[in-house]
């Protein structure tokens, strides 16, 4: 069940259709999100991945503080995606629920 949810979020991610019609909450709802991956341990991301994850994170910032939700929201969604990709890659998922059973 957890790979069909991973996927349909990966094929909503990745559609340019889906980022010319984003709310302007949903640079609000990946922020918030992205806060609470922040707060856990990212140490099994590699420094590269990690770099360039904080990069996308403070591009989002500086964009939704200028009010530029579009650029915000494709910021962070670049940084989802990286997390979601490295971790898949690596054998693990981040637990973003703060829930760690499966479900």
């Amino acid at each position: 069940m957890k790979s069909t949810t991973l996927l349909a979020t990966a094929v909503l991610l990745v559609s340019p259709a889906i980022h010319a019609n984003q709310s302007p909450d949903s640079c609000e709802n990946n922020m918030q999100e992205l806060e609470g991956i922040e707060a856990t341990d990212l140490n099994y991301l590699g420094e590269g991945a990690e770099k360039q994850i904080q990069d996308h994170i403070r591009q989002a910032k500086a964009a939704q503080e200028a009010g530029d939700m579009d650029a915000c929201f494709i910021h962070s969604s670049k940084a989802l995606r990286e997390i979601r990709g490295v971790g898949e890659e690596e054998g693990m998922e981040p637990n973003t629920s703060g829930n760690s059973q499966d479900q």
